[in-house]
This record gives structure tokens, sequence and C-alpha cells, in this order.
């Protein structure tokens, strides 16, 4: 390295060879792993120049690594170290982050002496949620010309949240009203407003954001590939969908009433609307409340007719056991079909075709560990404020039966099987043993899945061995 560093001096003191520019760069590659505490006080003043050159993104790149790996300069790398908490980023090896105290209380103290909008920011960011009227009243000064004035005031209003919601929800409705706003700063503070909704069409009139992009930005690795879309993120582009906020709200906060409520809501795209409608269809189906399931009808003939038209034998049966195996049926047929919403991309298979990603039914599953997972969760999200006291009692009821609910390919086996017992001259059995047996392969699985799928198999090929179904399932899983 040291020998590579003395021909490359020379190659890039001399500005009128034409490997000049090349031998620079290759240089900074040398120092970077020679000199990290000379290189990282280098590079900190280049990225700060209001040119930083044609070889900006490689030295902010080289920057950011250094003082991820504890190298320090100036101002900069002093505000990066404090502001990187254990609780803020993901850790990289080997590097040790700030207690989030301590760095809150270092970013206060920086401010204070400085006065610099940076610090002003971090301060703000660390703080968090809990009320500091110095910081609100220096970021109340903070003029709208202000190249942080997003930033601060986003920061501000999560603490002015805390304890005056109707002002937070003031200023953010005013803010959001700025068609000029930008699509990502817009969608944060969507955020902070669905969660100051005041009630399930205030929340629902939010639910729904434009991402400020679509598709895999393979450049964030640091490579110069260029970024990829797919051809679902060319067509999504400009579409909103669910954010994680409302996804969670929808999938997790809301009991079965009130979220076929909101499938009535007009508030919401058609295209969400559609996937919300379906997901309660099928919420509906492993609460055992058939009614929902049945008023829900005009509306998937609405949104979605050709699903509704595979109902038919659903809203003709006779008995709830019949209505139920012709739900568990349609399930199997649909593997686009799930009790929850997503956030994000919907799905990129069609309701009817398999995804081979596995990205089929659902994959949420009951189990100690999954329990205390979820339970972290509720108390990140918590149940929105607009929900009664009979909304919550019905929420709580309905989570722990829905939570007992083991991954969709064993539910749907069970529920199988439990019918092909008491009817097996039904001559929809065979095919839907031979779908159950698909989904072991095809959807989300654990530990039990195999005994599912074998006992799936066994029947038909010993009870069925002649059927179109049997020859077509060689294989269990």
């Amino acid at each position: 390295m040291q020998e590579a560093r003395r021909r490359l001096d020379q190659l890039a003191g001399d500005p009128n060879t034409p490997m000049h520019e090349a031998a620079e760069r290759l240089l900074g590659f040398v120092r970077f792993r020679t000199e990290p505490q000379k290189r990282v006080a280098e590079l900190e003043p280049l990225i700060l120049k209001p040119d930083p050159g044609a070889n900006f993104k490689q030295n902010l790149w080289d920057y950011v690594l250094l003082v991820s790996h504890g190298e320090q300069a100036d101002d900069l790398s002093d505000w990066l170290h404090t502001i990187y908490t254990e609780t803020s980023y993901e850790q990289p090896q080997g590097v040790k982050p700030a207690d989030a105290q301590s760095a809150a209380d270092r970013a206060i103290a920086q401010w204070r002496e400085n006065r610099s909008l940076p610090w002003l920011i971090a301060a703000l960011e660390l703080t968090g949620p809990n009320a500091n009227q110095e910081l609100l009243k220096a970021a109340s000064e903070v003029p709208r010309t202000s190249p942080g004035y997003l930033s601060v005031r986003y920061y501000a209003l999560r603490m002015i949240a805390r304890s005056q919601q109707d002002a937070a929800r003031k200023e953010l409705d005013a803010m959001l009203a700025d068609t000029n706003l930008p699509v990502g700063s817009r969608n944060l503070l969507n955020d902070e407003r669905q969660r100051l909704a005041t009630s399930l069409a205030d929340f629902l009139s939010h639910a729904a954001e434009i991402p400020s992009y679509v598709g895999l930005d393979l450049e964030l690795a640091g490579e110069g590939y260029p970024p990829y879309e797919s051809e679902q993120a060319t067509a999504s582009k400009g579409k909103p969908f669910f954010n994680a906020y409302a996804a969670e709200v929808l999938a997790h906060k809301l009991p079965l009433a009130q979220l076929a409520e909101s499938a009535r809501s007009t508030a919401l795209p058609s295209h969400l609307q559609r996937e919300l409608v379906r997901s309660t269809w099928t919420r509906a189906l492993l609460l055992d409340n058939l009614v929902v399931a049945d008023q829900l009808q005009p509306l998937l003939e609405k949104l979605d007719h050709p699903l509704w038209t595979m109902m038919d034998s659903f809203r003709s049966a006779k008995t709830d056991e019949d209505k139920r195996f012709s739900a568990i049926f349609l399930i199997l047929k649909n593997p686009g079909l799930s009790p929850y919403v997503r956030s994000g991309l919907l799905r990129s298979a069609t309701l009817g075709e398999l995804d081979h990603f596995r990205d089929n039914w659902w994959c949420e599953e009951s189990g100690e560990d999954v329990l205390r997972f979820r339970a972290v969760r509720a108390s990140q999200t918590p149940a929105p404020s607009f929900l009664s006291s009979a909304d919550r009692t019905a929420l709580e009821k309905e989570a722990k039966k829905v939570a007992s609910v083991p991954v969709a390919a064993n539910y749907l086996s069970a529920e199988v099987l439990s019918y092909a017992k008491l009817h097996p001259d039904d001559p929809r059995v065979p095919e839907a043993l031979h779908r159950v047996v698909r989904s072991t392969r095809w959807g989300c699985t654990n530990a039990e899945t195999t005994k599912w799928s074998e006992t799936a198999f066994r029947l038909l090929h010993q009870r069925y061995p002649k059927t179109e179904w049997a020859e077509k399932t060689k294989y269990y899983f």
C-alpha cells in the first residue's frame, strides 16, 4: 500500500497526465486504508463544499464508512456519531452506538453552544416526544425559507403531539395542504397525522400514501448499478399504497366491524378498497363470522367481480358447514387471499395464481415467541384512540382467536380433513385435498406442516385413487 501510494502521488501530482484524475481516485482508495484519520479529516470539508466536485459520491461513501468505524474529524462527524444511537440505526459490525439519553444530552449541549441548525435538528430528533420548551421555542423561530424547516417542524410536531394533539393536528393539516411538498416529506408528515386521527373516517382519509420511489435502488450498495425497476414497480408509479402504520392498524388494531366499515369507505382508492374487502372477508371466515362475510358480498361484486363469481357456492350454501367449506375451497383456489392487508406494493401474482416466492395465503402463526413479538408490536403501535370501549373489547377477543390460527397451510389442511371425514362423497373433496398438499409446498410452513401434508396426500390416494386430483398429486411436502 505504501509503495502504491508513492507511485500514485507522482501521477496525481501531475495535472497534465491523462491518468491524473484516475490516480487521484485510486490514491483515495489507498489512503482510506493507510491513513484513515487523515483521510476522514480531508473528506469532511470536501463533501461540505457548495460544489463538492465530480467525485462527491465516492468521497461521501468513504467518509461515512470511516465515521461508522470510529474515525473522527470535526463538527459533522461529531454530529453523526451523536445522532447514531442504539435505537436509531442498524448497528454495523464492531461499531458501538451512543446511548440514546447521553446522545440527546450531547446534542442539546452542542446546540446551546453554537446554535446551529443541524444540532437543533439532532436535539429535536434525539429528545423524541418528550416535550422540551427550549427546543420548541427555537424550532418555532426557524423560517420557512430555511433548508431545515421541514425537518425542524417534523420533529417539533412529534413533541407537540404528546401534549397538544389539537394544535399538532391543525398544523399538520395546514402543511399537508401545501401541494408543493416533496413526496417523501409529505409521507412523513402524513404518518404523524395518521396517529392523531379522531375517527375511523379521519384515519382512512390519511391511510394511503404515494411512495416517493418504487423499485430496487442498487446504487445504495455503492457499486454504481443503475436503479432496477420491475414491471410491477413501473406500473405502480404514482399509485397510493398503505404505509406501515396504516397496514398495522388494518391488520391488527381494528375489530371486524370496523374493518367491514373501512372496506365500505370510498376514501380509499379502489385498488386498496378491493384489497381491504378481500382481507376482511377472509378475516371474517377465520373468526367464524359468516354474517359479516355475507354482508360483504355486494362490495365484492362491485370491486372484484371475478372473485365474487367464484363465490356462488358460498352464497347458495344451505348450511353454515357447507358455507364454511365453500369458503375454504375458494381460499385454496386463490393463494392471494389473506386476512391481513400489507404495506407497500401489493402481491405481484394475480389472486388465483401461485407466487413462486411463497407469497401465498398468510404466514402468521401462534406460539410463545410469536406472541411475545406481537406484544412488543402492540406496545409500539397501540390501538387507535378513536376506538370505543366496546370496540376495544371486541378487538381483544378477536385478536386472541386470530392469534390461535396457525400458518395458512396447516389451517387449511385441518379444515379440509375435518370436512372430508364427515362428507367423503362431496365431489369437491378430492380437489380440495390436492390443493391442500399444494399449499404445503407453496405456502408458509412450520414444523407441523409435513404431518398435515402427508395426511392429506394419503387420504387422497387411498380414498380417491382414480381421480385426476390423485394423479396430479405425486408427492407430499
